[in-house]
């Protein structure tokens, strides 16, 4: 709840508060040429990779599946982030995966290099001293 506005799911809260704080560089804010790929990985983890994991636990095979991993793999075989060079939210989600469920992601090592450089970074510390 913010400023008694209810946001739910994931991807909606992440775009929520990178629009709210544009001046943190975890968003693309609008104007942003990365703007339609940051809004495709959001979009790309509430609508491809949450279903395809949900499938892959319950021992599915599917294509989703199949493109989810190469999709992923490809992005980080490119750059060292999925909009590039530089760490956003769309990370977070990626890495979030990788912690709860690394069993749930193809076996790629540039997907735990990602995770790594993920959870090495201040903030991701801070927020895991917290629940702890």
């Amino acid at each position: 709840m913010h400023d008694q506005r209810l946001v739910t799911e994931s991807a909606a809260i992440a775009l929520y508060l990178t629009d709210l704080f544009p001046e943190r560089p975890l968003g693309a804010p609008l104007g942003d040429p990365r703007r339609g790929a940051y809004l495709t990985w959001l979009a790309f983890y509430a609508g491809v990779m949450e279903p395809a994991i949900a499938a892959r636990f319950a021992g599915q095979a599917s294509p989703e599946i199949e493109a989810m991993d190469r999709r992923i793999v490809s992005a980080l075989e490119a750059a060292p982030y999925l909009l590039g060079d530089a760490f956003s939210a769309a990370d977070l989600m990626l890495a979030s995966v990788v912690q709860f469920s690394r069993a749930a992601l193809p076996e790629a090592s540039l997907i735990d290099e990602h995770f790594a450089r993920a959870s090495a970074r201040p903030a991701w510390r801070r927020a895991l001293a917290k629940d702890e």
